[in-house]
């Protein structure tokens, strides 16, 4: 009886064990600053924006490991602009790599949601962005009128915000696409693929963006979709181009900050640049969290159950196994 009851006790326990395992990874890591630095870890300062190397300001939301950008450039990146611009660049930048959360919970948002947040932005009145490479004004001088936004399709919305999206990719590519263009400013210009960010569009519903699409096509099946981007700073292995293009029928779950990229413009726009990424919002899920592959094929994974989602690693070999 004894044999049993130690069998059955150690059964739970592996089932704990295993139900942690589970668990979101991003929910796992330490979101409060390990060296106890008064710097706040998800707010821009000067202190904040080292140069030359890439200081993490508090547990990483994903499993990564040390990439050789991250002792090379640090959270604001580079760039050659002065005065107001370079600080609203910086801060953007600074944004742009916040892998320190404001909560351990994430509100789940749609491309609808991310539509109506874009009109939330056009309706504030002098609010001034665009692309700086095609006469726009560049990051705007003054972030805070993104964190006092009004409630959007019932929910509570705003830069900073951690947020889960369920879809599917509709398109991806490393950004710049060839290391022989010039690379952005959060990435101080490196332009090869392990230092360079992940774009990736995404939607509700299955498509994919034809291999050698028109300009009309682009326009039609890209301007719908969202945007997520990975980037390079302790990025994990099998966050790469080429497993992304392993389970790009794969239905996905990302979580990451909702971030709004002040230097670009949404398809619709009168102020857009022909440059500028098409789709609906500029707002982004920016930098992702964490990124999951739905275990089943045919797409019937529950959002809410953790045990029905894998890593692009897991999901790769899998395929690979079928393949076989």
């Amino acid at each position: 009886m004894r044999r049993i009851f130690v069998s059955v006790v150690c059964l739970l326990v592996c089932c704990v064990l295993a139900a942690q395992n589970n668990k979101a990874t991003w929910s796992l890591h330490k979101k409060l600053n390990p060296l106890g630095n008064p710097i706040s870890p998800m707010r821009f300062s000067s202190g904040t924006c080292n140069s030359d190397h890439f200081e993490l300001l508090c547990g990483l939301p994903y499993d990564g490991r040390p990439q050789p950008i991250d002792a090379s450039c640090g959270h604001c990146g580079e760039s050659s602009l002065t005065g107001d611009k370079l600080r609203a660049e910086f801060a953007q930048n600074f944004l742009k790599n916040n892998l320190c959360s404001s909560s351990d919970a994430s509100v789940d948002i749609t491309n609808d949601d991310l539509a109506a947040l874009q009109q939330s932005v056009n309706a504030l009145p002098d609010f001034r962005y665009g692309n700086p490479h095609a006469g726009g004004f560049g990051p705007p001088l003054d972030r805070t009128p993104l964190q006092s936004l009004p409630p959007t399709n019932g929910k509570n919305l705003e830069e900073g915000t951690v947020v889960r999206y369920v879809g599917f990719m509709v398109e991806e590519h490393y950004s710049p696409k060839s290391p022989s263009d010039s690379g952005e400013s959060v990435n101080c210009s490196d332009s090869d693929h392990p230092s360079v960010d992940i774009h990736i569009a995404l939607s509700g519903g299955q498509t994919r963006l034809p291999a050698h699409a028109t300009v009309q096509q682009k326009e039609q099946i890209l301007c719908p979709t969202i945007t997520a981007e990975m980037i390079p700073h302790y990025r994990p292995d099998d966050w790469n181009y080429e497993e992304l293009e392993i389970i790009a029928d794969r239905k996905v779950r990302i979580i990451g900050q909702l971030f709004f990229d002040g230097s670009h413009r949404a398809c619709g726009d009168a102020h857009r640049a022909d440059t500028d990424p098409k789709r609906v919002s500029s707002w982004e899920i920016h930098p992702v969290y964490q990124f999951e592959v739905c275990r089943r094929a045919d797409g019937s994974c529950d959002p809410a159950n953790d045990s029905d989602w894998e890593s692009i690693g897991q999901a790769t070999k899998e395929i690979a196994g079928e393949e076989e």
